[in-house]
């Protein structure tokens, strides 16, 4: 179905209309309140007009697919709306084999079955190379026990070097001592203990320089101290790509109180030079000040882009419910100049095609200045949220093969903690059953500041044209 309109009023009223309070009730009429017109969510789907073209092709995909096999179509209802589960762990086995390539290598180590014990670590880097920082550590210390067990000079220096380039994404300083630590080797011939001993003075020398760099905060190239292309260098042989990149973001800030276009291409180098999971730290360092230097530009559309790569980042961290209230001020802010750029709720449709879910701010953390919520609080969270109304209406809407108009009167209570309470529909028919559950689905994510006084009632009114 094509040309599905959604529309919104917004009526707002305390539980007995108070004169003088921020919502005042209006002197005449039935609804005892003042009836703001808000944008049309139409719009949403003239501007992106991918969003109908996907959902027409899924749903001429399932007609075909239930036509094959000879199933009944399914009932003309919306679906239930929930927040987005947790992403299943696709490397679940992959931990698996390597807790087992572990435990083979600790037996062999154990049984002082040497040459197992060679075998099973080269077994276990294989099996933590794809996995992430926590595992190829414990893999670098396999070797550096392994090399101490066998007075192997160079396996040792093997599993310091890389338990060096495992460190991160969180504890770096005390990851990397700990690892130098282990080069200290009396049991090695003289020779070797130099070399180690070398080794160890060289990277604790790049680290302090690096470290007191960053505590100066150079604001351009000339204040960089000499010893910083000396730990550049040791970084690149045998690649660190943390600490090098560490090294070219202080290199970009150095220039971008002078270049900014300079600075911006300077930013990009350093998180290219580590995509590995431990650098997720820095590069969204480097993601948050490419967006700061956007918005000196004016650009909020780079900004909004950065900040979503940023979320994204975080996001692997993050349980999903976190995720959803992720949005920060400067990110809504930068959402309105988008909007008004790209057209109503397309940083919300952006926000899904990069993280798979819609992103908020969650008022509820906040407190209203005022006894209840002012009118234009109420209305900048119904733009924000109604983004999952609209959802519910446009899915109802195409499950019924809607061709008309239909009207939808939702009333709601704002609780005093900010959360909303007592979903319901005007119409009693359309007050149960898959939309009335999915609109109170919806409405159970929407926050508004935490607020003293009477409860707040509140009337919306969406209409949905076909057609």
């Amino acid at each position: 179905m094509r040309g599905l309109w959604v529309m919104g009023f917004l009526c707002v009223a305390t539980a007995r209309a108070q004169p003088g309070t921020e919502l005042e009730a209006a002197d005449s009429g039935p609804s005892a309140a003042t009836v703001q017109p808000q944008v049309p969510l139409a719009k949403v789907l003239e501007q992106d007009r991918r969003f109908e073209e996907d959902l027409d092709a899924a749903d001429a995909a399932k007609s075909a697919a239930g036509k094959e096999s000879g199933a009944l179509p399914p009932p003309s209802v919306a679906p239930r709306w929930a927040p987005p589960p947790e992403a299943p762990d696709g490397r679940a086995e992959a931990r698996a084999r390597f807790a087992a390539g572990r435990a083979a290598f600790e037996h062999a180590l154990e049984q002082k079955n040497l040459k197992a014990a060679r075998v099973a670590l080269k077994r276990l880097g294989e099996l933590a190379r794809p996995l992430g920082p926590a595992e190829q550590q414990t893999s670098a210390t396999a070797a550096v026990r392994l090399g101490s067990a066998t007075r192997d000079a160079k396996l040792l220096q093997h599993g310091v070097d890389s338990w060096l380039s495992a460190c991160g994404p969180n504890g770096v300083p005390a990851c990397r001592k700990q690892a130098l630590l282990a080069l200290d080797a009396p049991w090695a011939p003289k020779a070797s203990r130099d070399r180690l001993q070398s080794r160890r003075d060289a990277v604790k020398a790049a680290d302090g320089c690096l470290a007191q760099a960053e505590a100066a905060r150079p604001v351009a190239t000339k204040s960089f101290p000499p010893c910083l292309a000396t730990a550049q260098a040791l970084y690149r042989k045998p690649k660190d790509g943390l600490m090098l990149a560490r090294v070219l973001l202080l290199k970009a800030q150095g220039v971008q109180a002078k270049d900014s276009s300079t600075a911006s291409r300077a930013l990009a180098q350093a998180a290219q030079s580590c995509p590995e999971p431990r650098c997720v730290l820095l590069r969204r360092r480097v993601l948050r000040q490419q967006g700061e230097l956007l918005m000196k530009a004016d650009n909020p559309s780079g900004f909004v882009q950065a900040a979503l790569h940023e979320l994204k980042l975080e996001s692997a961290q993050l349980p999903r419910p976190a995720l959803l209230y992720a949005k920060t001020p400067e990110l809504e802010a930068a959402c309105v100049s988008y909007d008004a750029q790209k057209g109503v709720a397309a940083c919300h449709r952006l926000e899904k095609r990069m993280l798979g879910t819609y992103v908020f701010r969650d008022l509820s953390r906040e407190q209203s200045p005022t006894a209840g919520i002012p009118t234009e609080v109420a209305r900048r969270v119904s733009d924000e949220f109604s983004v999952l109304v609209h959802d519910c209406l446009l899915t109802q809407a195409r499950h019924s093969g809607q061709a008309g108009e239909a009207r939808y009167l939702i009333h709601w209570t704002l609780r005093n903690d900010g959360h909303v309470d007592a979903v319901h529909l005007d119409r009693k028919d359309a007050d149960q059953g898959p939309l009335a559950e999915c609109l109170r689905g919806a409405f159970s994510v929407w926050r508004y500041p935490r607020y003293a006084g009477e409860l707040q009632h509140v009337d919306q009114e969406f209409q949905i044209r076909g057609g």
